[in-house]
């Protein structure tokens, strides 16, 4: 099995570089160098020709969308510890982070992070920020109630859908944004994965 992910730092390709640590696999890593447009250049684009990371290939099939690529190697590799069953309670749940991790959120983490940090400051609006964190903030609330007082998103261990949601954590931490935007429920949480040593090598990549 050859398996190959382009990565940028602090990008989604956090979350795909996080699972293969989890997961013990073996993989060859390729970081590419983050430019507005023009993201790992020329042969970055004939990988993916959005140029945006993440991208993995595995024996040739190149997928590019984070929490598909999430789920695509959990069930691939069988890593069932990782993943919830259909005919589990919480079956629901586990799909309603996984896909909300960047259906739920990751738009307004864009917006938030362009209008604060990646733009030229005469390209950025205050508005979109200010708008941007609000729905952020009410998100983070709709996760908090979901979360409520469970260890874990789903089934009383850690899962991929940690792994989606604990990117956006992850962002927000970087912007110093965590201890505002984010309730009591969600820091612990968050403070609890990110201590996993799999996320700490991901980190160090």
């Amino acid at each position: 099995m050859n398996i190959k992910l382009y990565h940028a730092k602090h990008t989604r390709s956090l979350r795909v570089l996080w699972l293969l640590e989890e997961m013990g696999l073996r993989y060859e890593l390729e970081v590419v160098k983050l430019a507005l447009g023009n993201t790992g250049g020329e042969d970055f684009a004939k990988v993916n020709p959005l140029q945006k990371v993440p991208a993995i290939s595995v024996d040739g099939e190149v997928l590019q969308e984070s929490t598909a690529i999430l789920e695509f190697l959990a069930n691939k590799f069988a890593a069932k510890n990782l993943l919830i069953t259909t005919d589990h309670s919480d079956y629901g749940r586990f799909l309603q982070w996984l896909h909300g991790g960047e259906s739920g959120f990751g738009m307004y983490l864009s917006i938030y992070f362009g209008n604060t940090v990646l733009l030229p400051e005469n390209q950025r609006s205050k508005a979109m920020a200010l708008w941007a964190e609000e729905n952020l903030t009410k998100m983070l609330k709709l996760f908090s109630e979901s979360l409520a007082q469970r260890k874990y998103i789903a089934g009383d261990r850690f899962t991929i859908s940690d792994i989606s949601v604990g990117y956006i954590l992850y962002g927000i931490s970087l912007l110093g944004k965590q201890e505002k935007m984010a309730p009591e429920n969600v820091q612990n949480w968050w403070q609890l994965i990110s201590e996993r040593p799999a996320f700490q090598k991901a980190l160090s990549a």
